[in-house]
């Protein structure tokens, strides 16, 4: 339970770094033109959406007292986000990224805390991240996230560009309270834990 507790403070302090994030882009978009912010561009904030396919592996570990369980295969899903990043030298910037993906059928939040970004070329970028992640399955389970990837996007492409990530979320752990959940001597333990492994590829749009 106390880790449990940890996770949820980690995932409130993270939601409100992206939301202040967001809060300082509205007021700072007031005062800014939106064409003076190029890719590389060393001031303001930078408003991005992102959607694509994920294709993922995920692991359930509800039965504590086995062996954990390897990986599933390869599975389709979708994500949906939105970001902001503040750059802080000409070759880098860092921000926040809001988004939903689809795993198994349930809804799963993740709230980067930290999304760095580095330029490699006038056309490419490099990024990682680290964040926290709330998973809707059966009952609420809260864990973390990592990763990392290119965002591509040429002059001539104008507001639009790719973005390949890979990503990782871990020890996404819940309270077994729901009817659902599965009972015996092998299902001791008041929690279950699911990972998931994803290797998303999207389009992104830039304010």
């Amino acid at each position: 339970m106390k880790k449990i507790s940890f996770i949820i403070k980690i995932s409130l302090l993270s939601f409100f770094c992206g939301l202040f994030c967001l809060t300082s882009y509205a007021s700072e978009l007031q005062s800014t033109d939106k064409e003076s912010l190029p890719f590389n561009n060393t001031q303001g904030y930078q408003l991005r959406m992102d959607f694509g396919a994920s294709v993922y592996s995920s692991r359930l570990y509800e039965a504590i007292q086995q062996e954990i369980p390897s990986f599933s295969s390869a599975k389709l899903g979708q994500y949906l986000g939105i970001s902001v990043q503040q750059a802080v030298s000409p070759s880098s910037s860092i921000g926040s990224r809001i988004d939903i993906q689809e795993f198994d059928g349930s809804m799963l939040l993740n709230v980067r805390a930290l999304d760095y970004h580095r330029t490699l070329s006038e056309s490419f970028k490099a990024n990682a991240f680290v964040g926290a992640a709330s998973y809707q399955f059966r009952t609420p389970a809260y864990g973390y996230s990592m990763g990392f990837g290119v965002l591509y996007r040429p002059a001539e492409w104008g507001n639009w560009g790719l973005q390949f990530e890979a990503q990782y979320f871990d020890t996404i752990a819940r309270d077994k309270l729901s009817p659902e959940d599965p009972t015996g001597p092998s299902y001791d333990g008041f929690d279950s834990f699911s990972a998931f492994k994803a290797i998303t590829f999207g389009v992104n749009y830039y304010f």
